[in-house]
């Protein structure tokens, strides 16, 4: 990357970083417009924006979440490198949370992604081989009439019992698990819903439980993570597991891929470089 590009990163950084303390629908047009500036053909499914660059049969995709100020900054930079590169065969995602995921992953071999992460070195870049990162199930559960705590109390024991991490939010109705194991989490829950519905048998009450967020364990595939490390040599150390939970993990859990892990120290335009060594070799599946 020349001075010029290196530039744009800071340019795009400062951009976003303005946006995040205003209003996330300012950033998603920005966004829009530099990608259509580049000449790229924008599409959208409900929150999402992804935009393929040239024919190919099997697409390597590189994806970011639009609320997260470091990975759209990298996204964007790519984009404008894969512009004046002329690399093809790329699709670019920009997610806005959409629930849509299985739209976006028709055509794609593999995906990438690059997330902060606690664990990793400031200055460091991290892959996991397998699950690399924690699910995560955020929900409310709420009791009308009686006395609800000993309901709300059983949450934290029902994860415990499981060892799933359990963090309460608020007011003591909002509930955050972070796990490893699906069948758990699924387990877990079923056992929250009983107990729940068992106290209001018992006291003629009555009470909803509405999950705000369920995202998946981070999954990555071996063969995605072998592809990491040959791109980026030196860069790249294999880590152990975080708790980081993203909302990529709903698109590893389709297709293979790898989220990379980064520190908090290291510059947007460090990854956008090992992002261009791996849209610039094969795709692993054809």
């Amino acid at each position: 990357m020349d001075e010029k590009s290196l530039q744009y990163v800071d340019f795009v950084r400062q951009r976003l970083t303005a946006f995040a303390d205003t209003d996330t629908a300012d950033a998603t047009a920005f966004v829009a417009a530099e990608l259509k500036r580049f000449g790229f053909k924008l599409k959208t499914v409900n929150d999402c924006m992804y935009c393929d660059i040239g024919r190919a049969k099997s697409r390597i995709a590189f994806y970011a979440e639009l609320a997260d100020t470091y990975q759209t900054t990298v996204l964007l930079c790519f984009a404008a490198e894969l512009a004046a590169n002329a690399i093809v065969g790329v699709r670019l995602i920009f997610d806005g949370n959409t629930e849509d995921e299985h739209e976006l992953v028709g055509e794609v071999g593999e995906l990438y992604s690059a997330a902060i992460c606690g664990g990793v070195p400031s200055d460091g870049i991290g892959c996991c081989y397998g699950v690399a990162g924690a699910g995560i199930l955020e929900f409310s559960l709420k009791v009308i009439g009686g006395k609800e705590t000993d309901v709300y109390s059983s949450v934290g024991q029902i994860a415990e019992r499981y060892a799933i991490d359990c963090t309460t939010v608020g007011d003591g109705q909002s509930f955050v698990l972070r796990y490893f194991d699906k069948a758990k989490i699924e387990s877990a829950l079923l056992d929250i819903e009983r107990i729940a519905q068992r106290y209001d048998d018992e006291n003629g009450t009555e009470h909803a439980l509405v999950v705000s967020k369920n995202y998946p364990p981070i999954k990555n595939d071996a063969l995605c993570v072998d592809k990491v490390r040959q791109s980026a040599g030196d860069m790249v150390t294999l880590i152990r597991s975080t708790e980081c939970s993203y909302a990529v993990s709903r698109y590893l859990d389709k297709i293979c891929g790898c989220m990379i892990s980064v520190g908090d120290g290291v510059s947007s335009d460090t990854v956008v470089r090992l992002f261009l060594r791996l849209a610039d070799t094969r795709s692993i599946n054809g």
